[in-house]
């Protein structure tokens, strides 16, 4: 469950950091979509 809950957190922040900030992919690797994601893989595997 929380491996999803986190896909969805990094998908929302990825989001907002292209239509608030104008950022676009690929991030940072300590940006909050790329943490979320390693966090969600581990989780979901």
């Amino acid at each position: 469950m929380y491996g999803f809950l986190l896909c969805f957190a990094g998908t929302s922040t990825a989001t907002l950091y292209y239509y608030l900030f104008w950022l676009e992919a690929p991030y940072p690797m300590l940006s909050l979509p790329k943490l979320f994601g390693i966090e969600e893989g581990v989780l979901l595997s």
